[in-house]
């Protein structure tokens, strides 16, 4: 499938390089960030834009990770970027400033965050890397020993950690959960459903999306204390399966080629669209972020050059102001300090 020759043709890719080269890498894409692409985007934020100080150039050229002191009193956004590791920012609507790089998983991919706001990556083989918010050390890794982790979702009612692995690149299909986040995961397995991506709703009921045949996305509920799938029918066409997350109301499901993110009812074995919000201008959007009346979208182009844009929710539409800059942004989510925590 397309997404998986992507991953493979990137990893190749970042495979070639020496790790002199690879930091360099990090460094142009974390500088090209900061600087915008010489201009050739619209300026982050309202009112200003983000500011280059020769301190953040020099932690971007180190290829480690870093992060300013100020950002563990603030909201944070991470940035899977994949080849660069996760970018962070301090997070306003209004205002979006960079404040730190996680350089390792450099092979970031998907994310989700719990009640203690400590946020989790997943990084293909490499597992799963759990990090405290504003932290720069991992908490603690954990290993897939059944699929390469491609994108997780904690469970509200008991912060289970669900982690679903490339259908292509696994051993088994399904999905793993670890209890509280932690040790070795159970895998609920069904030969028949490979997902991509995955989300909780308010009740704990887990949901995943995967392949399309026909323009029909393969999806399917693991319900709260089940052991078994049930097969579920959208009343929608599908490109390809996009992220997954429970929006306060509806499932929130998109589509990773068409730009768009559609809500459902779920009714029994049946998905039923009640709203849709158009991405104007987005390109491929795999795991998104609802932050109550706005969501930030990651959007992969051609070549490898991506941004982060903002839209109204649900509204969608064009995009707000905010911008940023990246190299193949998979996943965003924010982290929120303990003084703002909802």
């Amino acid at each position: 499938m397309a997404r998986n020759r992507r991953v493979q043709l990137t990893t190749a890719l970042l495979e070639e390089q020496d790790v002199c080269a690879h930091y360099a890498l990090s460094a142009c894409v974390a500088t090209a960030v900061l600087a915008g692409c010489g201009g050739s985007q619209p300026p982050i934020g309202a009112p200003g834009a983000i500011q280059q100080t020769s301190a953040l150039a020099t932690y971007t050229d180190r290829g480690t990770s870093w992060m300013l002191p100020k950002a563990k009193n603030e909201n944070l956004l991470y940035v899977a970027d994949y080849g660069v590791g996760v970018i962070v920012y301090s997070y306003r609507p209004s205002q979006i400033k960079y404040v730190g790089l996680l350089s390792s998983p450099q092979q970031a991919q998907g994310e989700c965050v719990d009640k203690a706001q400590n946020i989790f990556v997943t990084a293909g083989p490499y597992g799963i890397f759990e990090y405290a918010h504003a932290g720069t050390d991992p908490i603690r890794i954990l290993s897939s020993p059944y699929n390469e982790p491609l994108n997780c979702a904690i469970d509200p009612k008991t912060g289970d950690l669900a982690v679903v692995g490339d259908p292509y690149r696994g051993d088994s299909d399904g999905v793993e959960i670890y209890k509280k986040a932690r040790g070795r995961p159970t895998l609920y397995a069904d030969a028949g459903f490979g997902s991509y991506e995955c989300g909780y709703d308010d009740k704990g009921n887990l949901f995943m999306g995967g392949s399309v045949i026909s323009g029909q996305l393969s999806f399917a509920e693991l319900p709260r204390g089940s052991s078994t799938f049930k097969k579920i029918t959208l009343n929608q066409s599908f490109d390809e399966a996009g992220g997954i997350q429970w929006d306060g109301k509806h499932l929130a499901v998109g589509d990773l080629y068409a730009g768009v993110i559609f809500q459902f009812d779920i009714r029994g074995k049946r998905g039923v669209e009640v709203g849709s919000t158009p991405l104007t201008g987005s390109g491929e959007v795999w795991q998104f972020f609802i932050d109550t009346d706005r969501i930030i979208v990651p959007s992969m182009f051609e070549f490898y050059s991506g941004s982060v844009n903002v839209y109204q929710y649900p509204a969608g539409g064009k995009a707000k102001k905010t911008r940023l800059n990246a190299y193949d942004p998979f996943g965003v989510v924010v982290s929120r300090a303990r003084t703002d925590a909802r």
